[in-house]
Protein backbone atom coordinates (compact mmCIF):
# COMPACT_ATOMS: atom_id res chain seq x y z
CA UNK A 1 0.00 0.00 0.00
CA UNK A 2 0.87 3.51 -0.48
CA UNK A 3 1.34 6.02 2.54
CA UNK A 4 0.16 9.45 1.40
CA UNK A 5 2.78 10.71 3.46
CA UNK A 6 5.87 9.17 1.42
CA UNK A 7 4.09 10.91 -1.78
CA UNK A 8 4.07 14.17 -0.17
CA UNK A 9 7.37 13.77 1.43
CA UNK A 10 8.97 12.81 -1.91
CA UNK A 11 7.37 15.82 -3.93
CA UNK A 12 7.82 18.14 -0.69
CA UNK A 13 11.92 17.31 -1.24
CA UNK A 14 12.10 17.74 -4.79
CA UNK A 15 9.98 21.15 -5.05
CA UNK A 16 12.06 22.49 -1.92
CA UNK A 17 15.74 21.11 -2.80
CA UNK A 18 16.44 19.27 -0.03
CA UNK A 19 17.37 15.09 0.21
CA UNK A 20 14.18 13.29 1.44
CA UNK A 21 14.02 11.35 4.69
CA UNK A 22 11.63 8.23 4.45
CA UNK A 23 12.03 5.29 7.45
CA UNK A 24 14.69 3.28 6.54
CA UNK A 25 12.63 0.07 7.27
CA UNK A 26 9.76 1.25 4.35
CA UNK A 27 8.27 -0.85 1.75
CA UNK A 28 6.88 0.54 -1.18
CA UNK A 29 4.90 -0.73 -3.99
CA UNK A 30 6.84 1.33 -6.73
CA UNK A 31 3.88 0.91 -10.19
CA UNK A 32 1.48 1.78 -7.13
CA UNK A 33 3.64 4.79 -6.47
CA UNK A 34 3.89 5.75 -10.41
CA UNK A 35 -0.30 5.39 -10.64
CA UNK A 36 -0.94 7.67 -7.97
CA UNK A 37 1.82 10.44 -8.93
CA UNK A 38 1.22 10.54 -13.06
CA UNK A 39 -2.27 11.64 -13.00
CA UNK A 40 -1.63 14.24 -10.30
CA UNK A 41 1.14 15.58 -12.38
CA UNK A 42 3.90 15.33 -9.96
CA UNK A 43 5.83 12.38 -10.96
CA UNK A 44 8.85 13.83 -12.12
CA UNK A 45 9.14 16.02 -8.71
CA UNK A 46 8.98 12.36 -7.26
CA UNK A 47 11.37 10.61 -9.30
CA UNK A 48 13.87 13.73 -8.06
CA UNK A 49 13.67 12.71 -5.03
CA UNK A 50 13.50 9.16 -5.59
CA UNK A 51 17.10 9.58 -7.39
CA UNK A 52 18.46 10.80 -3.80
CA UNK A 53 17.11 8.26 -1.79
CA UNK A 54 20.23 5.72 -0.36
CA UNK A 55 20.61 2.73 -2.60
CA UNK A 56 18.85 0.59 -0.13
CA UNK A 57 15.27 2.70 -0.47
CA UNK A 58 15.54 2.81 -4.04
CA UNK A 59 13.40 1.03 -6.52
CA UNK A 60 14.12 -1.98 -8.30
CA UNK A 61 16.03 -1.62 -12.02
CA UNK A 62 12.88 -2.65 -14.32
CA UNK A 63 11.25 -0.02 -11.57
CA UNK A 64 13.99 2.68 -12.50
CA UNK A 65 13.37 2.42 -15.68
CA UNK A 66 9.84 2.77 -16.13
CA UNK A 67 10.02 5.88 -13.49
CA UNK A 68 13.51 7.38 -15.53
CA UNK A 69 12.03 6.77 -18.93
CA UNK A 70 8.55 8.21 -17.82
CA UNK A 71 10.01 11.20 -15.93
CA UNK A 72 12.17 11.65 -19.47
CA UNK A 73 9.10 12.21 -21.30
CA UNK A 74 8.11 15.56 -18.67
CA UNK A 75 11.37 16.89 -19.31
CA UNK A 76 11.93 16.32 -23.31
CA UNK A 77 7.50 18.18 -23.05
CA UNK A 78 9.38 21.25 -21.28
CA UNK A 79 12.28 21.57 -23.84
CA UNK A 80 9.28 21.67 -26.73
CA UNK A 81 7.40 23.81 -24.72
CA UNK A 82 10.08 26.53 -23.97
CA UNK A 83 10.79 25.99 -28.10
CA UNK A 84 8.12 26.73 -28.76
CA UNK A 85 7.12 29.74 -26.85
CA UNK A 86 10.09 31.21 -27.92
CA UNK A 87 8.59 30.69 -31.19
CA UNK A 88 5.04 32.45 -30.45
CA UNK A 89 6.85 35.46 -28.91
CA UNK A 90 8.85 36.07 -31.75
CA UNK A 91 5.92 35.77 -34.20
CA UNK A 92 3.95 38.08 -31.80
CA UNK A 93 6.56 40.44 -31.52
CA UNK A 94 7.18 40.78 -35.33
CA UNK A 95 3.19 41.58 -35.43
CA UNK A 96 3.17 44.68 -32.92
CA UNK A 97 1.38 41.77 -30.57
CA UNK A 98 2.27 41.70 -26.71
CA UNK A 99 2.05 38.13 -25.18
CA UNK A 100 0.62 37.66 -21.67
CA UNK A 101 2.06 34.27 -20.03
CA UNK A 102 -0.92 32.77 -18.11
CA UNK A 103 0.24 29.85 -15.39
CA UNK A 104 1.92 26.87 -16.49
CA UNK A 105 5.43 26.78 -18.30
CA UNK A 106 5.38 30.20 -16.75
CA UNK A 107 5.66 29.19 -13.43
CA UNK A 108 8.14 26.28 -14.14
CA UNK A 109 11.19 29.07 -12.59
CA UNK A 110 9.90 28.79 -9.07
CA UNK A 111 11.29 25.01 -8.94
CA UNK A 112 14.94 23.93 -8.65
CA UNK A 113 14.76 21.89 -11.45
CA UNK A 114 11.72 23.77 -14.21
CA UNK A 115 11.50 20.81 -16.68
CA UNK A 116 10.58 18.62 -14.01
CA UNK A 117 7.09 20.60 -13.32
CA UNK A 118 4.53 18.81 -15.90
CA UNK A 119 2.77 21.06 -18.25
CA UNK A 120 0.02 20.46 -20.38
CA UNK A 121 -0.38 23.37 -22.70
CA UNK A 122 0.57 27.31 -23.07
CA UNK A 123 -1.79 29.39 -21.98
CA UNK A 124 -1.39 33.01 -23.43
CA UNK A 125 -3.08 36.59 -23.56
CA UNK A 126 -2.74 38.85 -26.28
CA UNK A 127 -3.99 42.28 -25.04
CA UNK A 128 -7.42 42.37 -27.06
CA UNK A 129 -5.57 40.82 -30.14
CA UNK A 130 -7.52 37.43 -29.78
CA UNK A 131 -8.55 37.22 -33.64
CA UNK A 132 -5.12 38.63 -34.75
CA UNK A 133 -3.30 36.22 -32.71
CA UNK A 134 -5.94 33.39 -34.01
CA UNK A 135 -4.85 34.13 -37.26
CA UNK A 136 -0.86 34.15 -36.80
CA UNK A 137 -0.67 31.42 -35.01
CA UNK A 138 -3.19 28.95 -35.70
CA UNK A 139 -4.02 29.91 -39.37
CA UNK A 140 -7.47 29.61 -38.71
CA UNK A 141 -7.06 26.15 -37.93
CA UNK A 142 -8.36 26.29 -34.14
CA UNK A 143 -11.02 25.20 -32.11
CA UNK A 144 -12.87 27.53 -30.07
CA UNK A 145 -14.87 28.04 -26.38
CA UNK A 146 -16.85 30.66 -24.55
CA UNK A 147 -12.96 30.90 -22.96
CA UNK A 148 -10.18 30.41 -25.73
CA UNK A 149 -9.38 29.26 -28.52
CA UNK A 150 -7.39 25.93 -28.65
CA UNK A 151 -4.79 25.43 -31.51
CA UNK A 152 -1.52 23.19 -32.30
CA UNK A 153 1.74 25.00 -32.70
CA UNK A 154 4.28 22.54 -33.37
CA UNK A 155 2.84 19.78 -31.97
CA UNK A 156 2.31 22.04 -28.97
CA UNK A 157 -1.61 22.72 -27.89
CA UNK A 158 -1.87 26.58 -27.08
CA UNK A 159 -4.68 28.09 -25.62
CA UNK A 160 -5.52 31.99 -26.76
CA UNK A 161 -7.50 33.19 -23.98
CA UNK A 162 -10.24 35.85 -25.01
CA UNK A 163 -10.54 36.67 -21.45
CA UNK A 164 -8.62 36.00 -18.21
CA UNK A 165 -11.58 34.67 -16.52
CA UNK A 166 -15.40 33.19 -17.81
CA UNK A 167 -17.35 34.94 -15.97
CA UNK A 168 -19.89 32.59 -14.77
CA UNK A 169 -20.40 33.01 -11.60
CA UNK A 170 -20.26 35.89 -9.03
CA UNK A 171 -17.20 35.61 -7.86
CA UNK A 172 -14.79 34.88 -11.16
CA UNK A 173 -17.10 37.92 -12.69
CA UNK A 174 -15.73 39.88 -9.74
CA UNK A 175 -12.30 38.37 -10.52
CA UNK A 176 -12.51 39.06 -13.92
CA UNK A 177 -13.12 42.99 -13.54
CA UNK A 178 -10.37 42.61 -10.96
CA UNK A 179 -7.73 41.10 -12.94
CA UNK A 180 -8.74 43.04 -16.36
CA UNK A 181 -8.76 46.94 -14.58
CA UNK A 182 -4.70 45.44 -14.12
CA UNK A 183 -3.30 44.35 -17.49
CA UNK A 184 -1.72 48.03 -16.84
CA UNK A 185 0.06 46.58 -14.31
CA UNK A 186 1.79 43.44 -16.06
CA UNK A 187 5.85 43.98 -16.60
CA UNK A 188 7.80 42.80 -19.51
CA UNK A 189 10.17 39.51 -18.71
CA UNK A 190 13.58 39.09 -20.32
CA UNK A 191 12.22 36.03 -22.10
CA UNK A 192 9.79 38.36 -24.25
CA UNK A 193 6.49 38.09 -22.80
CA UNK A 194 4.96 39.69 -20.00
CA UNK A 195 3.12 38.20 -16.80
CA UNK A 196 0.62 39.55 -14.03
CA UNK A 197 1.89 41.53 -10.96
CA UNK A 198 2.31 39.64 -8.17
CA UNK A 199 -0.97 40.12 -6.00
CA UNK A 200 -3.73 40.28 -9.41
CA UNK A 201 -0.98 37.04 -10.49
CA UNK A 202 -1.87 35.34 -6.94
CA UNK A 203 -5.83 36.29 -7.51
CA UNK A 204 -5.10 34.44 -10.94
CA UNK A 205 -4.10 31.30 -9.36
CA UNK A 206 -6.36 31.19 -6.31
CA UNK A 207 -9.11 31.04 -8.81
CA UNK A 208 -7.31 28.55 -11.07
CA UNK A 209 -6.86 26.21 -8.35
CA UNK A 210 -10.41 26.25 -7.19
CA UNK A 211 -11.67 25.81 -10.64
CA UNK A 212 -9.75 22.52 -10.47
CA UNK A 213 -11.66 21.05 -7.95
CA UNK A 214 -13.54 18.29 -9.76
CA UNK A 215 -15.75 15.41 -9.09
CA UNK A 216 -15.45 14.40 -12.44
CA UNK A 217 -14.64 10.69 -11.52
CA UNK A 218 -11.89 10.24 -14.26
CA UNK A 219 -10.03 13.22 -12.78
CA UNK A 220 -8.32 13.53 -8.75
CA UNK A 221 -10.23 15.39 -6.68
CA UNK A 222 -8.17 18.02 -5.91
CA UNK A 223 -5.05 19.08 -8.63
CA UNK A 224 -1.95 18.86 -6.49
CA UNK A 225 0.63 20.53 -9.30
CA UNK A 226 -1.86 23.74 -8.98
CA UNK A 227 -2.18 23.47 -5.65
CA UNK A 228 1.56 23.00 -5.30
CA UNK A 229 2.40 25.97 -7.97
CA UNK A 230 0.05 28.20 -5.97
CA UNK A 231 1.67 27.11 -2.92
CA UNK A 232 5.33 27.96 -4.00
CA UNK A 233 3.80 31.20 -5.67
CA UNK A 234 3.17 32.57 -2.41
CA UNK A 235 6.52 30.96 -0.57
CA UNK A 236 8.19 32.49 -2.67
CA UNK A 237 7.17 36.08 -3.38
CA UNK A 238 6.38 36.72 0.40
CA UNK A 239 8.11 39.92 0.28
CA UNK A 240 5.58 41.18 -2.80
CA UNK A 241 2.60 39.69 -1.15
CA UNK A 242 2.19 42.06 1.91
CA UNK A 243 -0.11 39.59 3.91
CA UNK A 244 -2.60 43.05 4.78
CA UNK A 245 -2.87 44.10 0.85
CA UNK A 246 -3.82 40.17 0.33
CA UNK A 247 -6.35 40.32 2.43
CA UNK A 248 -7.96 43.57 1.19
CA UNK A 249 -7.90 42.63 -2.10
CA UNK A 250 -9.11 38.50 -1.97
CA UNK A 251 -11.84 39.96 0.40
CA UNK A 252 -13.10 42.51 -1.82
CA UNK A 253 -12.95 38.95 -4.70
CA UNK A 254 -15.02 37.45 -1.91
CA UNK A 255 -12.01 34.79 -1.89
CA UNK A 256 -10.04 35.43 1.35
CA UNK A 257 -12.02 32.19 3.32
CA UNK A 258 -10.90 30.10 0.26
CA UNK A 259 -7.47 31.89 0.23
CA UNK A 260 -6.56 30.95 3.87
CA UNK A 261 -8.16 27.35 3.22
CA UNK A 262 -5.41 26.88 0.84
CA UNK A 263 -2.78 28.47 3.19
CA UNK A 264 -3.59 25.49 5.46
CA UNK A 265 -3.37 23.25 2.70
CA UNK A 266 0.28 24.95 1.33
CA UNK A 267 1.39 24.55 4.60
CA UNK A 268 0.80 20.91 5.10
CA UNK A 269 1.93 20.27 1.36
CA UNK A 270 5.45 22.41 1.75
CA UNK A 271 6.04 21.90 5.63
CA UNK A 272 6.39 25.61 5.52
CA UNK A 273 5.79 28.60 7.76
CA UNK A 274 3.11 30.92 6.32
CA UNK A 275 1.51 32.22 9.44
CA UNK A 276 1.44 35.32 7.76
CA UNK A 277 -1.26 34.62 5.77
CA UNK A 278 -3.50 33.13 8.55
CA UNK A 279 -6.28 36.16 8.99
CA UNK A 280 -8.51 34.47 11.54
CA UNK A 281 -11.65 33.35 9.37
CA UNK A 282 -10.98 29.51 9.79
CA UNK A 283 -11.46 28.21 13.16
CA UNK A 284 -8.76 25.66 13.93
CA UNK A 285 -11.33 23.24 14.48
CA UNK A 286 -11.81 23.46 10.50
CA UNK A 287 -8.68 23.89 9.89
CA UNK A 288 -7.62 20.37 11.37
CA UNK A 289 -11.31 19.23 9.37
CA UNK A 290 -9.65 20.55 6.33
CA UNK A 291 -6.15 19.16 6.62
CA UNK A 292 -7.80 15.37 7.52
CA UNK A 293 -10.31 15.56 4.66
CA UNK A 294 -7.58 16.66 2.42
CA UNK A 295 -5.27 14.17 3.23
CA UNK A 296 -8.07 10.97 2.46
CA UNK A 297 -8.70 12.55 -0.72
CA UNK A 298 -5.70 13.96 -2.55
CA UNK A 299 -5.17 10.21 -3.50
CA UNK A 300 -8.31 9.15 -3.27
CA UNK A 301 -8.52 7.04 -6.86
CA UNK A 302 -11.76 5.85 -8.64
CA UNK A 303 -12.43 2.05 -9.24
CA UNK A 304 -14.99 1.79 -11.85
CA UNK A 305 -17.74 -0.62 -10.51
CA UNK A 306 -20.40 -1.95 -13.38
CA UNK A 307 -22.90 -1.90 -10.45
CA UNK A 308 -24.77 1.30 -10.55
CA UNK A 309 -25.69 1.35 -6.93
CA UNK A 310 -22.04 0.64 -5.46
CA UNK A 311 -20.68 3.54 -8.36
CA UNK A 312 -23.27 6.18 -6.78
CA UNK A 313 -22.46 5.25 -3.69
CA UNK A 314 -19.07 6.14 -4.13
CA UNK A 315 -19.11 9.30 -5.54
CA UNK A 316 -21.53 10.89 -3.05
CA UNK A 317 -19.05 9.65 0.01
CA UNK A 318 -16.37 11.55 -2.42
CA UNK A 319 -18.54 14.55 -1.83
CA UNK A 320 -19.09 13.92 1.69
CA UNK A 321 -15.19 13.81 2.66
CA UNK A 322 -15.12 16.95 0.70
CA UNK A 323 -17.91 19.04 2.95
CA UNK A 324 -15.13 20.37 5.05
CA UNK A 325 -12.90 21.72 2.17
CA UNK A 326 -15.98 22.68 0.06
CA UNK A 327 -17.56 25.59 2.34
CA UNK A 328 -14.62 27.51 1.83
CA UNK A 329 -14.56 27.65 -1.97
CA UNK A 330 -17.05 30.19 -3.76
CA UNK A 331 -18.28 27.44 -6.13
CA UNK A 332 -19.42 24.76 -4.62
CA UNK A 333 -19.61 21.92 -7.08
CA UNK A 334 -22.68 20.19 -6.10
CA UNK A 335 -24.08 20.16 -9.51
CA UNK A 336 -20.85 19.07 -10.85
CA UNK A 337 -21.37 16.01 -8.78
CA UNK A 338 -25.06 15.08 -10.05
CA UNK A 339 -23.28 15.47 -13.22
CA UNK A 340 -20.23 13.19 -12.39
CA UNK A 341 -23.01 10.45 -11.05
CA UNK A 342 -25.15 10.68 -14.16
CA UNK A 343 -22.28 10.25 -16.68
CA UNK A 344 -20.92 7.87 -14.60
CA UNK A 345 -24.17 5.63 -14.52
CA UNK A 346 -24.13 5.99 -18.27
CA UNK A 347 -20.41 5.17 -18.95
CA UNK A 348 -21.79 1.81 -17.25
CA UNK A 349 -25.14 1.64 -19.29
CA UNK A 350 -23.43 2.15 -22.31
CA UNK A 351 -20.68 -0.69 -21.58
CA UNK A 352 -23.32 -3.35 -20.74
CA UNK A 353 -25.55 -2.49 -23.98
CA UNK A 354 -21.95 -3.36 -25.80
Amino acid sequence: MINNEIIIELMRAAVLDRPPKLPEDISINWDELMDYCAPQGILAWVWDSVCKLPQSQKPPRMQSINWALSAQEIWDTSEKQENVLKQIIEKCNNNHIRVLLLKGIGLSNLYPKPESRSCGDIDIYLFGDYEKGNMILGNNHFDETALHSELIYDGVTIENHKMLIFPNTETKRRVADYLMERLDQTSLTENGYYVLSPIPNLVYLLMHTLNHISYVYTLPIISIRNLIDLAMFVYKNQSNLPPQTCYQVLKTVKMDKSFEMVICLSELLLDVDLSRYHYGLISDKDIELIRKSFIKLVFDKYVESSNVLENSRWLWNRYRKLLPISRFIPRKPRNSLFYATVVSQLSIINKKGN
